[in-house]
């Protein structure tokens, strides 16, 4: 088993008070322990409030906990989509929705950002506290760290899975510098329960106890195991997690849909996958290659450095299992691997009898190093998303805070139909029924566990302009039709040519097509783009 080093914070011993150097640590408190922990989150907040949203989730999610803060009850039936959906009908994320939707109304995308901001420098802190627990010199950390936030990037868009990312950090310092501490007990299953209510990934939680919990059975031997309290509180920790979902508005009835929603979204329906992040990781994809590299990297150190103790192990293989079967638990994975890529960085240098990362002297320069703490914290505050017009760090056009391709128009016209059933292009679903719903309601979003098989079947008939495509809008009973004028092409000139509908708005990216009465003009033209 190898040996952790203990780090010391820089003013956890302070020299003798009579000392130059005692004199320069009171006057001078910042270090270059300080200068890789600031820049590290400045990263991680910078990449946070600076990434445009990916708004697909985002819109109906935020509808979602409108609702809910308008009604005060959970839904029994989806109220933003007018087409059946599959029962029973389950809101698991609700607490999620109404934090969502809270933030949004009291500042907009802009405040979302900062929300985000905010989760991913928490996450990256109890991560980097995790890679210093295990002997890791400040570079070291700090260079695992942001090499984990590339991958954590792919999996921080506005949605409920943001929530779960510093949960699971939580959970992977409490099940690895903490433990078998005495304050877990208190502390995780209370944030298991929130996590149960925020988003599906909780399950992982629980993983993580139950990993440390077998770790620490093997670092054992089995007569040690009665007489040895980490364990058993580890033990304990797996049954109080277990228990903690339990406490959500559903009960047990949360274990079916969760089960189902697993199901579902890797293709066990019959449906093909339709989202990219359930898919296999594969180097098809830029956090497929980045995965691999990962890999790849941090086993070419520990064939140089040894293994670490079985914990790890386990932590390692199992989340790299998981990242394997679906691209979106690669995020998992680096969060998992950074701290056992930090102190194979550390251990290697230190055993090549290079001087130690960042220098021998971690103090530094303390004017220097105060500068650059303060030129980060100028950096982090620049980047504030409502600075965003002024190009103070970019330029404006390049980084909008709201997706450009939203039919903001569109849904303006559409919002002076009549109470209408839209049949629209599924990117713009939870747009659509931010804006609309429930008055006007979509026939179909990114939501892709809640709806039947044979709906997207249905959405991709219509969408191609199959053979029976009026048919099938028919019996759904569509009142108007909300299109993109690239993706949708097919499905327009289809409707140009049937004389059945007529364009009642087009812009350049999209147009609103409504039944046409006998003898009323076809409209104005709207050809699909090229």
């Amino acid at each position: 088993m190898r040996e952790r080093a203990a780090v010391a914070p820089p003013w956890a011993s302070p020299p003798w008070p009579g000392s130059v150097a005692g004199w320069r640590r009171r006057c001078w408190p910042l270090t270059l322990d300080h200068v890789w922990l600031a820049a590290l989150l400045a990263f991680a907040w910078v990449v946070g409030v600076a990434l445009q949203a990916d708004q697909p989730d985002y819109w109906w999610t935020v509808k979602l906990g409108d609702l809910l803060l308008a009604t005060g009850q959970l839904p029994t039936a989806d109220p933003l989509s007018f087409t059946a959906t599959r029962g029973p009908y389950i809101e698991q994320q609700w607490l999620a929705q109404l934090v969502l939707a809270t933030v949004h109304r009291l500042g907009g995308l802009e405040a979302a950002l900062v929300l985000r901001g905010a989760l991913l420098v928490a996450t990256t802190a109890l991560v980097y506290a995790i890679c210093r627990w295990y002997g890791a010199h400040t570079a070291a950390a700090t260079g695992a760290c942001g090499l984990a936030l590339l991958s954590v990037v792919g999996g921080a868009a506005i949605r409920p899975q943001l929530f779960a990312l510093p949960l699971f950090a939580l959970f992977l310092l409490a099940t690895t510098a903490a433990a078998g501490r005495a304050w877990t007990l208190g502390a995780l299953p209370p944030a298991m329960a929130a996590w149960a209510n925020l988003h599906g990934s909780f399950p992982l939680g629980i993983g993580l106890v139950g990993l440390a919990l077998a770790g620490r059975a093997l670092a054992l031997p089995p007569r040690a195991w009665a007489g040895d309290r980490p364990l058993r509180r580890l033990a304990l920790l797996v049954a109080l997690c277990g228990l903690a979902p339990l406490a959500n508005p559903y009960g047990l009835g949360l274990v079916p849909w969760l089960v189902d929603y697993l199901r579902y979204n890797t293709g066990a329906t019959g449906l093909a996958t339709l989202s990219e992040e359930w898919l296999p990781t594969s180097v098809g994809t830029a956090h497929g290659v980045l995965f691999f590299l990962q890999v790849a990297l941090l086993a070419t150190l520990l064939v140089r450095v040894g293994p670490p103790p079985a914990a790890d192990c386990l932590r390692l293989l199992g989340f790299a299992a998981l990242a394997l079967q679906a691209l979106r638990s690669t995020v998992w994975w680096a969060l998992v691997m950074a701290p056992v890529l930090a102190w194979a960085l550390t251990r290697l240098a230190s055993g090549a009898r290079a001087p130690a990362l960042g220098g021998s002297d971690r103090r530094g320069v303390p004017v220097v190093n105060a500068l650059l703490v303060g030129c980060f914290g100028l950096v982090a505050l620049l980047a504030l998303p409502w600075l965003r017009p002024y190009g103070l760090l970019f330029g404006p056009e390049r980084w909008p805070v709201q997706d450009t391709a939203l039919p903001v128009a569109a849904a303006d016209y559409a919002a002076t139909l009549p109470a209408t059933q839209l049949f629209n292009h599924m990117d713009w679903g939870g747009y659509l029924a931010w804006r609309l719903a429930p008055r006007q309601r979509v026939f179909i979003d990114g939501r892709f566990q809640l709806y039947e098989p044979a709906r997207y079947r249905d959405y991709f008939r219509i969408a191609r302009a199959g053979a029976d495509w009026e048919a099938r809008l028919a019996a759904h009973g569509v009142q108007a039709l909300v299109l993109d004028r690239r993706a949708d092409a097919p499905l327009l000139q289809a409707l140009a040519a049937s004389g059945r509908w007529r364009v009642a708005y087009c812009d350049p990216l999209a147009a609103v097509y409504i039944p046409r009465a006998v003898d009323e003009p076809q409209g104005v033209d709207c050809a699909p783009r090229e």
